[in-house]
């Protein structure tokens, strides 16, 4: 069996995302990971320079049909990060790398982004850039490229793995030893030869074998009881068939909420916030809530007097990340008062972006069947 560390996250719960399907449906990649790809060849160029140098962002923004503006943000996002911890990955460092070792009947592969040693040898720093906003749970994976490294270098003893999460300027890292790592290949190595399933909507959702010629049973039958709920609420007559494929329900889906988006939101506000289907006893809740933009043009002045210092290469800040900031400048007991009084510095110079955003919510509610009935 084989399995690339990039999987993992999904295999590690269901063994059975890694079964190859008789046939894919491929599906076009999403803007936001092409947005990835050309991040990861910027850093890539910065880290392991050539003779021609680093690319400009806007030029493979164009050579990928891309965005420039959002290139550009990701590039520097990812850039702020890195220089805060470039000191673990000094030169000679390795830079997108492909490893491959083999154990128990399990084939591991993986393709790091970035690695270092460190303590003579013994210690090796690995770096993975995270340029989403879905890039979660990814702690296998980087087991995955440890247990790799200390196979490819048996000096290694300790493999300490970091993940820059550039969309939200932070990145996170975990510790493991030489030891740690084998055991978790053992359990794994065990788990993926079983070949367990174990469906759930979060796995399901976006496991390839959903979309593909032969769906498995158990992550069909997830998604059904999931889009039925939906065709129920949203009236879809359709006889769907056997064998259910997911791409169907997504084409179906899809095209009955677009055409009752607009109709949707006008009967949800017009009934006071809840519309009530009295045949399912289901309720479509609009939940209303705020988003809190800062414009950082405005914002930048109030911020580094606040802060004491430049932020150089910041070009967005969320309002959350800048309150964490503000609370660590400020020392234990006085961060509310700091935030406040920068909170009504930065509102008073037209800097804070209120937008109300809402999202629908179906809910059994049958008081309010009974209300309607009434």
């Amino acid at each position: 069996m084989m399995a690339r560390s990039s999987s993992l996250p999904m295999a590690a719960k269901c063994a059975q995302s890694l079964m190859s399907p008789a046939r894919n449906i491929m599906r076009r990649e999403a803007d936001d990971a092409r947005i990835g790809t050309a991040v990861h060849e910027l850093m890539a160029q910065l880290l392991d320079p050539t003779p021609e140098g680093i690319s400009d962002p806007s030029d493979i923004a164009s050579s990928m049909g891309l965005d420039e503006k959002e290139v550009a943000i990701a590039f520097a996002l990812t850039l702020k990060v890195w220089r805060d911890i470039e000191q673990w990955f000094p030169p000679p460092r390795q830079v997108e790398q492909y490893l491959e070792a083999t154990a128990h009947g399990l084939t591991l592969t993986g393709h790091f982004d970035v690695l270092a040693f460190a303590e003579e040898g013994t210690e090796a720093h690995l770096l993975d850039w995270k340029t989403g906003y879905l890039d979660t749970d990814c702690w296998d994976q980087q087991k995955g490229y440890g247990w790799l490294v200390c196979r490819k270098y048996p000096d290694v003893q300790k493999v300490t793995s970091f993940v820059v999460r550039s969309r939200h300027s932070t990145y996170e890292l975990d510790t493991w030893t030489r030891g740690q790592l084998d055991a978790w290949f053992d359990k794994l190595a065990i788990h993926l030869a079983a070949g367990e399933y174990r469906p759930a909507p979060s796995t399901c959702d976006w496991c390839p074998r959903l979309t593909a010629h032969d769906p498995c049973a158990e992550g069909v039958g997830v998604i059904r009881r999931t889009t039925s709920l939906i065709m129920e609420v949203y009236d879809v007559d359709k006889d769907i068939g056997e064998p259910v494929r997911a791409v169907t329900w997504a084409r179906i889906i899809k095209k009955k909420c677009e055409e009752i988006e607009a109709w949707a939101h006008a009967a949800v506000e017009s009934s006071g916030g809840k519309l009530v289907d009295p045949t399912s006893e289901m309720a479509l809740v609009l939940m209303p809530s705020e988003k809190k933009t800062i414009d950082f043009g405005r914002a930048e002045p109030i911020i580094r007097n606040a802060l004491g210092s430049a932020l150089p290469n910041v070009v967005q800040i969320s309002k959350g990340k800048l309150e964490d900031a503000l609370r660590a400048k400020a020392g234990k007991g006085k961060g509310a008062a700091m935030i406040r009084d920068v909170v009504a510095q930065l509102d008073d110079a037209g800097a804070v972006e209120v937008e109300t955003i809402y999202r629908m919510e179906v809910k059994r509610e049958p008081k309010l069947i009974q209300e309607k009935q009434v």
